[in-house]
């Protein structure tokens, strides 16, 4: 049993495209680097990727920060915010609560300066307002699996097909409509 987390990608991404956003950041900040990467993190990037292209708009290249520590994370965060070319809204595949927090820092509001959109349960409304995501239905993904089990104890030659579980989305408070201001030029 998995998640369709490319179609996820792809919705996270078209949200705020059809919210007025163009200049969308992937950022991924997990410290889970290595060789046996999860697949969800290829496919919420070929989502975000995808999503961008069909719009006709050029996805900048992603923001990778999963060997820096949280600290450094969070004190780059603050220099990309206070950058004259920051991003209207971030696509973030996971920590979005150090992505609040830099915000914070360098005196963006969330959503009127930059819309945030994440993946999965844990924590989000740890930064002080609920984060707009697309949840794991992790109940759906229990109950597909022991319905898969049934299945092959009863028919133990047929193989069995796998659906990919689509992503719920669940709304917060952290994506708006760009703000119109003199920064109207990078959105």
């Amino acid at each position: 049993v998995n998640y369709d987390e490319r179609r996820g990608g792809r919705e996270a991404t078209r949200l705020l495209i059809e919210k007025g956003h163009r200049r969308i950041l992937y950022v991924d900040l997990r410290h889970e680097v290595g060789s046996s990467t999860h697949y969800s993190v290829e496919d919420r990037l070929a989502g975000y990727v995808e999503a961008m292209k069909e719009a006709g708009l050029s996805p900048e290249a992603p923001v990778e920060w999963g060997s820096l520590s949280g600290d450094v994370q969070v004190k780059n965060l603050v220099e990309l915010f206070r950058s004259p070319k920051r991003p209207t809204a971030i696509v973030a595949y996971d920590r979005a609560d150090r992505v609040l927090l830099a915000a914070a820092m360098a005196g963006i509001v969330v959503p009127r300066d930059v819309s945030i959109i994440t993946f999965g349960d844990g924590f989000m409304e740890s930064a002080g307002m609920a984060v707009t995501r697309l949840s794991l239905p992790y109940e759906e993904a229990g109950q597909a699996a022991v319905s898969l089990v049934l299945k092959k104890i009863a028919n133990p030659d047929k193989p069995l097909k796998l659906e990919p579980l689509p992503l719920r989305f669940v709304q917060g408070n952290t994506c708006a409509a760009p703000h119109r201001s003199k920064r109207k030029s990078h959105e």
